[in-house]
């Protein structure tokens, strides 16, 4: 909304409230998207048993990107829903369960469904926090928190081409070329 003052026309935007926590979980979010779109997710799986393993599901549905904590047995991947915003994302495989998955072995199509929950109960009691968030990510998690939503992800095809993990791989190039000829040319001087 605009408003008239003696040095001119003064704006006032209202940004909406959020909390710091909420701002932190949604920057964290978006940074690991970044990274795994960069071609660096594989870092974030380099100590599993510290910090867990970590994929990005992409519903082709609606085209949401979403970073979880998984784990493998036996070809099968459990994907760990904790967060409130990844609750409501995640309530798109009910209509479809067409997804794309992101991670440390490569990029696959696949399908995903939630566990019923005698499945999911089974599942979380099979593994312990420690081995599903990596023994830092389960000390920070609380004991008061009741619900993690599992997700079963089956792999159908591994993919290629555009829109993928490291996508935007080009970048590093990018800086390092222009990193090398500013410092030669800052070196000539």
């Amino acid at each position: 909304m605009a408003q008239d003052h003696p040095s001119g026309t003064v704006i006032n935007l209202r940004f909406p409230k959020i909390s710091r926590k909420a701002f932190v979980s949604k920057f964290c979010r978006n940074a690991e998207i970044w990274m795994w779109k960069t071609g660096l997710g594989k870092i974030l799986n380099v100590h599993p048993h510290i910090f867990g393993q970590r994929l990005v599901l992409d519903f082709t549905g609606n085209g949401q990107k979403v970073p979880l904590s998984y784990i493998e047995n036996a070809g099968e991947l459990y994907a760990f829903v904790t967060a409130a915003d990844d609750l409501k994302d995640v309530q798109v495989l009910v209509a479809n369960a067409s997804v794309q998955i992101w991670m440390k072995s490569g990029w696959f199509s696949g399908s995903a469904r939630i566990l019923p929950e005698q499945e999911q109960d089974k599942v979380l009691q099979t593994f312990p926090p420690g081995s599903i968030f990596g023994e830092y990510g389960a000390r920070l998690r609380p004991e008061s928190q009741k619900r993690i939503l599992v997700l079963s992800i089956q792999r159908n095809a591994p993919c290629t081409g555009e829109k993928g993990p490291g996508q935007y791989s080009w970048i590093w190039a990018f800086t390092t070329l222009f990193f090398f000829f500013s410092w030669a040319k800052n070196r000539k001087k």
